[in-house]
């Protein structure tokens, strides 16, 4: 029988194209690999951050995460106006801000609590609060083993037993009429009436 001869250069040119093929097939599967959209980025919510509707959808429904309470747990400053009455009652209200003659009655106890700004007057009716505050005509403590810290007041009145008390200043007047109590002021010549019982007035 006779074989039939196919030319040498015939099989290289073969090959080569069948190579070719086969490159031109693996490049564009790297491309389409490369091309494919990442689905895992968009599913992180990040704190404090802001945050799609979508992703914030995706980020409630899951059964591992819990709800942000970041504005449930950042203390906020209570501006009063002039004229204002505010109750502290717990801590979400126990950061106040005097814009004007504005009136603070602390009627929780066992708080910190913080007031800037000048007040028309303090008063502090309940008991083991630690306080902070900068000016007021009227600071008045009815509470009992309360420390209260001020800059200038005008009049000091002191009801209650076993308070410490620490001013700047006292201006006009300052009155005691519970026990066991201890003042501290560095200026100011206020009038003085004592008619509790083992109270301490330190002036320096």
């Amino acid at each position: 029988m006779a074989r039939s001869f196919v030319p040498r250069t015939c099989v290289r040119a073969a090959v080569g194209l069948i190579s070719a093929g086969l490159l031109l097939f693996a490049g564009c599967s790297a491309d389409s690999s490369s091309d494919a959209p990442s689905t895992t980025a968009d599913t992180t919510v990040g704190v404090g951050t802001t945050t799609s509707a979508s992703t914030a959808t995706t980020a409630t429904t899951t059964e591992d995460s819990e709800p942000e309470t970041t504005t449930q747990t950042t203390e906020r400053t209570i501006v009063l106006q002039n004229r204002d009455r505010h109750r502290v009652t717990d801590a979400a209200s126990a950061v106040v801000h005097c814009e004007g003659r504005a009136e603070v009655t602390i009627v929780a106890s066992d708080l910190t609590v913080a007031i800037t700004g000048t007040c028309d007057d303090v008063d502090v009716e309940g008991s083991g609060n630690t306080i902070t505050m900068e000016a007021s005509e009227d600071l008045d403590i009815d509470g009992n083993n309360t420390t209260v810290s001020a800059t200038t007041v005008d009049y000091v009145d002191i009801d209650g037993n076993d308070n410490t008390a620490t001013l700047e200043g006292i201006n006009r007047e300052l009155d005691i009429e519970g026990n066991n109590n201890t003042v501290t002021f560095t200026t100011g010549n206020p009038e003085v009436d004592d008619d509790g019982r083992g109270n301490r007035i330190i002036q320096g």
